[in-house]
């Protein structure tokens, strides 16, 4: 399965011992692309996301385009019907709610393309019941803006819609996999490291998609283009990269929007060149070459000088991000 994730914001909510989300997740509208709205016709689509929701607490419309003004002539006074005088036209997006009145939003009136993303308006109070199942009726229509006493309608105003897409922030139904903390503060580029994590069902046997980011969430890479199925682990061979601000996240396949992150930040180094105090050759000094370095001391199998050099280093660059450590990176 190849991933196809819709864009989100992801907040954490501990909720039934699992991680869910609050979100603000974008969905395509390709339904409405390309629709031309005269007045006074509507055009109706129906919208499936594809997901269910237990809470949505507000819904916007993003939304590009061109309006297109009308044109009127006369005011009923004078003669002959004069002046011309163009009708802007505004297009109005309804979500239908039959048990109380449409949710809408009006865009424009623009005299020519727009760009916008904007909130519904729901009268009585938010009430997005309708939209839990992810299914809804969404109509487009496009109205004059202006209202001449007398005059006369030669044109009216008419909108065409390039792309489309409705924003909701709320929870969406059903529980996330919970992604393990990186137990290691560094990782060697090109060293392999087992991810882990807990599969809601308690089964391991669903199917994600697993990511990397090396600045703190802001850009993800992808560990794997197909998802991982049939376990709760996978060994992720780590890229060649150097960074401080390391993390992982996990999507569902099926569900992208239940997700998961790592809390704590790692860091990914790439070996620069010999380390002295690095005796196991890992390019990181560490308790374990401490373990060496001692073992060596009992033994008389490192000179006073080398002795020396190897204690000040493991004393002092410990981490490969210390300048002051020759040869790591700064």
């Amino acid at each position: 399965m190849k991933r196809q994730i819709c864009s989100a914001l992801l907040v954490s909510l501990l909720w039934g011992g699992y991680f869910v989300r609050a979100e603000v997740v974008t969905w395509p509208l390709p339904e409405l692309v390309g629709l031309v709205g005269r007045y006074p016709g509507s055009d109706v689509v129906s919208v499936d996301l594809g997901a269910a929701f237990s809470e949505i607490h507000s819904v916007k419309i993003q939304c590009s385009g061109s309006i297109s003004s009308g044109l009127g002539c006369g005011d009923g006074i004078e003669r002959p019907v004069f002046p011309y005088y163009q009708i802007p036209g505004v297009i109005e997006f309804f979500v239908e709610h039959p048990a109380s009145d449409s949710c809408v939003t009006t865009v424009g009136p623009y005299s020519d393309g727009f760009s916008v993303e904007q909130s519904f308006d729901c009268p009585g109070g938010t009430d997005w019941s309708i939209l839990l199942d992810g299914q809804a009726e969404l109509v487009f229509h496009v109205r004059s803006k202006l209202v001449v006493v007398g005059g006369v309608t030669l044109l009216h105003p008419a909108a065409t819609i390039y792309e489309a897409s409705l924003i909701i922030d709320g929870v969406p139904a059903g529980a996330s996999p919970v992604m393990h903390e990186v137990e290691q503060a560094f990782l060697l580029a090109g060293s392999t490291y087992t991810i882990a994590w807990t599969d809601p069902a308690g089964d391991c046997q669903g199917s994600y998609f697993l990511d990397y980011s090396i600045d703190d969430g802001a850009t993800w890479t992808a560990i794997e283009d197909s998802a991982v199925s049939g376990g709760c682990a996978y060994d992720w061979t780590v890229p060649a990269v150097n960074s401080a601000e390391c993390r992982i996240r996990i999507l569902d396949a099926d569900s992208p929007w239940l997700s998961d992150t790592t809390d704590v930040l790692f860091a990914i180094y790439e070996c620069q060149g010999p380390v002295a105090g690095d005796l196991d050759g890992n390019c990181y000094v560490e308790f374990n070459d401490f373990g060496l370095f001692a073992a060596g001391w009992g033994e008389g199998l490192l000179g006073p000088e080398e002795l020396l050099a190897w204690a000040q280093s493991w004393l002092a660059c410990g981490n490969p991000f210390d300048p002051v450590c020759t040869g790591q990176p700064e």
